[in-house]
């Protein structure tokens, strides 16, 4: 072990519990960076992000003051290349830092495990195992209970989403709202947990015709039943994110989900869908925000806009990275940060970026540790 990695580690073990006491990790705003794998393998805290490389199959620590990386392994001895080593997992969908630990939800087997790992990776516990046999998109970790949307496919084509939930000091799965897909279009797409009440999109709420299908928004709270949110007539909403004490969410006329030609409408209200206000016009099929500007994904880049509407900043993927490059996925982060998963010309995965909100146009690789 290198001495700036020894003292990495012991920087990053006081600064995690010191982050921990935080409401960020599990009280506050969850931003969802949004992949082509519905992930959202990366937590932050004050101390810096770990974050899952598919190809390397590591769970590793970054340190974004000294730019430096290494995985999540407390062995000086370690080529981090065996399978034994503590930072290896496969097919990592979900990371958060929570409770003075970190909790990484990974395939195990034929299903799936949540772990929960202390902050030098030396020691794991499995404290939910989920049965094969359906996939596990969107996990999130809130208030002590785990949620994910289980898909089961049918013999015709067909799909069931169920939202589910298993608060962690007693593992029992409850099931708290189930879509179907109508006529090929699948039902929920998006949820999060968010201050006391869970959000979710369903794409087919209410509808037998797949050219009229509304995408309804819903809040569910304990023991009451879902309400939706009100949109304008012969309009949808594409995805939501809250940020501060404000529900912002995107609102399309077009059915198609990945339509550029048609601007998203961009959309502010109170957690209770109360004092709705219309923001600005983007052209995204992806959304993403932070206290100060809306990140719009496209497939020519991201546009980024102030919440007062104005455009501050267009960022194309190749201009950045590349001839060929592809962004995959824009994660809005902490102290300004923004992550990008971006695949370049000759790469076979996606590697993940760093750029600050103050100089969009410096980007930064988050290296690999070696």
């Amino acid at each position: 072990m290198t001495r700036y990695r020894a003292l990495a580690l012991c920087g990053m073990l006081v600064l995690f519990l010191v982050s921990c006491t935080d409401p960020v990790p599990t009280e506050g705003v969850q931003y969802y960076w949004r992949t082509n794998r519905n992930t959202a393998a990366l937590a932050e805290t004050e101390a810096g992000c770990w974050f899952f490389s598919r190809e390397e199959g590591l769970v590793s620590f970054y340190d974004p003051a000294a730019g430096q990386t290494f995985p999540l392994c407390a062995r000086p001895e370690c080529t981090h290349t065996a399978p034994d080593c503590q930072a290896a997992f496969s097919d990592v969908t979900g990371l958060w830092a929570a409770d003075g630990a970190l909790y990484v939800f990974a395939a195990d087997g034929a299903g799936r495990t949540l772990w929960r790992v202390s902050p030098d990776g030396s020691r794991r516990k499995s404290v939910l195992t989920l049965p094969g046999g359906a996939a596990y998109l969107r996990p999130m970790l809130h208030r002590g209970v785990f949620y994910a949307l289980r898909v089961r496919y049918g013999a015709d084509s067909s799909e069931e989403r169920a939202l589910l939930a298993w608060p962690l000091a007693a593992p029992r799965e409850k099931t708290l709202y189930v879509s179907r897909s109508v006529a090929g279009i699948p039902g929920i797409t998006q949820f999060l947990a968010w201050k006391d009440s869970l959000y979710l999109l369903d794409y087919a709420a209410g509808s037998q015709d797949p050219d009229a299908a509304p995408r309804t928004l819903y809040r569910i709270r304990d023991g009451e039943e879902p309400t939706a949110l009100p949109v304008p007539a012969g309009k949808s909403v594409r995805s939501f994110m809250p940020c501060g004490d404000s529900l912002y969410y995107t609102v399309q006329a077009s059915q198609s989900l990945y339509d550029e030609t048609e601007a998203v409408e961009v959309w502010r209200c109170a957690p209770d869908f109360s004092d709705a206000e219309y923001l600005c016009r983007m052209r995204a099929f992806d959304f993403s925000c932070d206290e100060t500007y809306f990140y719009g994904v496209c497939e020519r880049g991201v546009q980024v806009m102030k919440h007062t509407g104005e455009e501050a900043a267009f960022l194309e993927t190749e201009a950045l990275f590349g001839p060929g490059a592809q962004l995959y996925g824009l994660y809005a982060g902490r102290e300004g940060r923004l992550f990008l998963r971006v695949r370049t010309a000759g790469e076979r995965a996606p590697a993940l970026y760093e750029m600050t909100r103050t100089d969009f146009f410096r980007v930064r690789r988050v290296e690999a540790w070696g």
